[in-house]
């Protein structure tokens, strides 16, 4: 017989110590590779998130733009809904001061379904520390109520009683002019306002504030307006007749109530008109008086009046020459008219296109209309920033226009044009590139209506561009990103792959062999013993041998577990009949058919593992989560595709639910699946429908 040298302990020791820092080493490679795919994800979402909400900006940006002054209130409440659906909050609202400014009056909420009301009225009395905040333009974080100071204890308790846990509060103003509030509210948790959604949160403000300014001065121009023509209807202005030396023969009585003075007063001391004029605008008004003597032709001139009271009046002044029968010069008749509330208006006016000018830069978005029976082009300071031009640049036409076009993109905006000309249910909407003075390309979104009479002519074209280059950098980006992800993600699986198969060899070559080699050892060594010794003295030796078996059993399982060795030495269609026996012998009450119709070598080696891979995933839910009494296992190649089916008869589930809870770490390794095929070339969709089984299909394109 022939003797076996038993191993040492210490060579069984320098067996295992490379294994296990070789394991420690998968380890750790797998961690950082795992931080790197995390770090990959983050920064995808949050480009995701970004593109998403200046989507959502531009869209609500260009309907308040081009809305007339009675629709923007249904616009804000809509616009409202949207921002508090995308933040997540529960509740929005936007509130207008009062005109003492004592209180601030709710014009806008949104809420989520059950979520109750904020408060209708802030009163001074009861929100005084909030009051004066937002007098004072101040922006307020709340991330929790309870955390206010001791200062702001009324208001406190006052929140909670309408379920405030945690509020931003943003300022809406025009200017230096703080004429409200947007705020949005947590009820049922607390929420932290991190700095990027505070920014975002700013910028709607400011895109509602800009709208409900605009509103705000078309409104005080249309009561201007009506007040203008009831003054001309009853002869409302300040008129009076002058003679040639400058004494007044007649002044009307509204003199008073527009000057403060009486009509008497100025015929007493006709100097008194140029005294009342302000000094800044006495130039203008004494080079008038020396115009009008040398017979210039008479003209229009605004100045301003100061009342006895201290009160500022803007004066529109128009004078006539009288002549007599023979043409003798009479004097003058003169009108003046008090344009004080036209002025604010226009000032107001001027302020609000400041702020949409401010509000498009900040949005990257401009309008533009186009008035097709001239031709003639306007367009506002954004666009003209966007194309990199100045206004004395640029033509003002169509055709001027499509020079800035890309080439290659000029012939498609011509067709867009065309299309909305031609049908008016066709908006016109694309993108395209345009080429600034200095060669610079930008990325433009252009969308407008056309307006056409009543012969179904168009007459007129009116639209935003929105210059979205920064946007288009970011979704290639996130390209970018998405496919770096799914690099990493297939380099992962790669090398956990070959790491099993390394770690399987290993076992099966190591710690296997070794085991297998000491059974064999004890064995015989019993053998040789039994002879010269009692059968009691070699029961504890005899008892080692089961095992032995036992360990070189769960080695042979953490090898087959690790990767089956028939998938590299025999096949993929080996590999599962051999897992169809082994699942049905360790779940006997679950039915296997299988249907293999393909051959070996129509299925590309790199393909094999995944497959193997899915179906593993695939039967452990079986088992686990569906309740199936039977599955059905299909392997073939159709078409020139490779597909693999796993249809059972169990509970079935709610896909979306599924995956949803599986971002969360409760799913059944649907993404996991769906992952593997797609990163390696392959399609994935599941079918399930609870109560009647659940279908299972990834595909591959040879």
């Amino acid at each position: 017989m022939v003797k076996t040298k038993k191993a040492s302990p210490e060579s069984r020791q320098k067996t295992g110590k490379p294994l296990r820092e070789k394991i420690r080493e998968l380890t750790r490679k797998n961690a950082r590779l795992r931080r790197e795919v995390k770090a990959f994800g983050q920064k995808e979402r949050q480009l995701e998130e970004m593109i998403r909400f200046e989507k959502l900006l531009s869209e609500i940006s260009t309907h308040l733009v081009n809305l007339p002054a009675e629709q923007i209130e249904r616009e804000i409440e809509q616009g409202l809904r949207r921002v508090v659906e995308f933040l997540g909050v529960d509740r929005g609202g936007v509130y207008i001061f009062s005109g003492d400014r004592n209180r601030i009056f709710r014009k806008y909420f949104w809420g989520m379904e059950g979520i109750p009301e904020s408060a209708s009225i802030l009163e001074n009395q009861k929100f005084p520390w909030l009051s004066e905040k937002l007098r004072k333009g101040e922006m307020l974080v709340i991330p929790r109520v309870d955390d206010l100071p001791e200062e702001a204890a009324q208001d406190r308790e006052e929140l909670k009683k309408y379920r405030n846990v945690s509020s931003l509060v943003i300022p809406l103003s025009v200017g230096k002019n703080v004429f409200g509030a947007v705020t949005f509210g947590a009820v049922r948790t607390e929420r932290n306002w991190p700095e990027e959604l505070i920014y975002r949160v700013r910028l709607v403000g400011e895109i509602f504030a800009s709208a409900l300014a605009r509103k705000r001065a078309e409104e005080v121009l249309r009561r201007a307006e009506l007040e203008y023509r009831t003054v001309a209807d009853f002869t409302y202005d300040w008129e009076y007749w002058a003679n040639p030396d400058g004494s007044i023969r007649y002044m009307s009585p509204s003199c008073e109530r527009i000057t403060g003075y009486s009509p008497q007063e100025f015929i007493h001391h006709p100097s008194l008109i140029r005294k009342i004029i302000l000094p800044i605008d006495r130039e203008v008004w004494d080079q008038h008086f020396r115009e009008s003597r040398q017979g210039v032709r008479a003209h229009e001139i605004e100045f301003r009046i100061r009342k006895p009271d201290g009160q500022i009046r803007w004066i529109e002044h128009a004078c006539q020459s009288v002549r007599g029968p023979q043409g003798e010069f009479l004097g003058y008749r003169v009108s003046n008219r008090d344009v004080t509330e036209r002025k604010l208006a226009e000032e107001a006016a001027r302020k609000k296109d400041e702020s949409l000018a401010e509000a498009q830069r900040i949005a990257h978005l401009g309008n533009w209309t186009w008035n097709i029976e001239t031709n003639e082009l306007a367009w506002s300071d954004e666009v003209y920033r966007i194309f990199g031009l100045l206004p004395q640049e640029f033509g003002a036409t169509y055709d001027a226009f499509l020079e800035f076009v890309h080439p290659d993109d000029r012939e498609a905006v011509q067709e867009a044009v065309n299309r909305s000309l031609a049908d008016p249910s066709v908006p016109y909407s694309i993108e395209h590139r345009v080429v600034r003075p200095d060669g610079r390309e930008r990325i433009v979104h252009e969308q407008g209506e056309v307006t056409f009479d009543d012969g179904g002519r168009p007459i007129r074209m009116i639209g935003t561009v929105l210059d979205i280059t920064e946007r288009k950098q970011a979704e290639e980006l996130l390209q970018r990103s998405q496919e770096e992800l799914r690099r990493l993600s297939a380099r992962l699986l790669s090398v956990q792959e070959e790491e099993r198969k390394r770690i399987a060899r290993e076992l099966h070559d190591g710690i296997g062999q070794s085991l297998s080699a000491l059974k064999f050892l004890l064995e015989n060594r019993l053998q040789m013993m039994e002879k010269n010794s009692a059968p009691g003295d070699l029961q504890p030796l005899e008892s080692m041998i089961p095992m032995l078996q036992n360990a070189i059993e769960e080695v042979r399982q953490m090898q087959t577990d690790l990767r089956p060795p028939t998938l590299d030495d025999l096949g993929i269609r080996a590999t599962l009949s051999w897992f169809c026996r082994e699942y049905q012998r360790i779940y006997s009450e679950i039915r296997i058919e299988q249907e293999i119709e393909v051959q070996e070598n129509e299925i590309p080696h790199e393909l094999k593992t995944v497959i193997y891979r899915v179906l593993q995933e695939a039967m452990n839910n079986v088992a686990k989560h569906s309740g199936a009494k039977g599955v059905r296992l299909s392997l073939a190649k159709k078409n020139g595709w490779i597909q693999l089916r796993v249809e059972d008869n169990g509970s079935g589930f709610d896909p979306r639910k599924v995956l949803s809870e599986e971002r969360t770490g409760y799913g059944f390794g649907l993404t996991s699946m769906r992952e593997r095929t797609e990163l390696s070339g392959g399609s994935f969709s599941i079918e399930s429908i609870q109560g009647r089984g659940t279908i299972l299909q990834a595909s591959w394109k040879l």
